[in-house]
């Protein structure tokens, strides 16, 4: 961490007690890249993403790619991200996602993107709760760093972020066809049943969702055996299979009745020992 000058501001986007948020340059050149900062104010805070960011540590051993560089100038600390167009998801979703394929895609990735993010949790979780994931106009999904900081950044478990994630893909599906609000309704399912412990458990079930999407619909009888056999539950299996054995029973029995005027399985046991070899037992 050096002390050097303070870099060229071409925007400032957010400011309060805590930090300030701008867009810039780090060079005096028009073609150099635009950086988002975090001006950070707070020293308590500044140590705490320090630590959160492992900065100081040999390079193999930092927790993330996304942080460029940290600086110091005068009393603030100054940390440097990609800059990325503010096209938030729960706002740009419905115009970017215009096709059942485009959909199932940007789903995928969102959760993808989270998961594969070499980010400290409790910033990821900061990331997808005020809606900074951005979808571009070419669908792919990045982070846009322009957060509200918070007081502290304390530990964060993977599960908070998975189910926050969980929870705004729920919410862009809210806006969706009939199909994608079934999709909704089964993510919700599993967040009451128990919620997402990984981002790996939260990308099996969206890619389940969304496998099929484009692909001509399969036979139902065949869908629905499928779907309940990936099912967790073993006492809604076992339920279902039990009421399909009795429902045979029941059609066997009310057609055996209908053709013979007889019922063969209570014959079998009121009429079983009438005979015995060539003896009966019955005068």
């Amino acid at each position: 961490m050096t002390e050097v000058k303070a870099p060229q501001i071409l925007q400032e986007i957010s400011s309060d007690r805590l930090a300030d948020v701008f867009a810039v340059r780090q060079e005096d050149n028009a073609g150099a890249p635009i950086l988002l900062t975090w001006a950070v104010k707070e020293h308590t805070l500044s140590a705490q993403l320090l630590s959160q960011f492992h900065f100081g540590r040999p390079a193999s051993t930092q927790e993330s790619t996304f942080l460029k560089e940290v600086r110091t100038v005068g009393d603030k600390v100054y940390f440097f991200f990609p800059y990325e167009e503010m096209r938030p998801l729960k706002r740009f979703y419905e115009s970017v996602a215009t096709s059942d394929t485009l959909r199932a895609k940007l789903l995928r990735s969102i959760v993808a993107l989270c998961s594969t993010a070499d980010l400290p949790t409790a910033l990821l979780y900061e990331i997808i709760t005020q809606d900074r994931i951005v979808v571009l106009p070419d669908a792919s999904v990045r982070f846009n760093f322009a957060i509200t900081l918070p007081e502290s950044f304390s530990h964060t478990e993977e599960s908070e972020a998975a189910e926050a994630c969980a929870r705004l893909l729920i919410e862009l599906l809210d806006e969706g066809s009939e199909e994608e609000r079934a999709k909704k309704e089964l993510l919700e399912k599993r967040l009451f049943r128990g919620g997402y412990r990984s981002f790996v458990e939260l990308y099996r079930d969206v890619r389940m969702l969304t496998e099929d999407t484009g692909k001509r619909r399969e036979n139902p009888v065949v869908y629905v055996k499928k779907e309940l056999f990936r099912r967790e539950d073993f006492f809604f299996r076992l339920f279902f299979t039990l009421t399909c054995i009795v429902l045979a029973v029941s059609l066997f029995i009310l057609l055996s009745q209908a053709i013979t005027g007889k019922i063969p399985l209570f014959n079998l046991f009121t009429r079983s020992f009438t005979r015995i070899g060539t003896e009966s037992l019955v005068d």
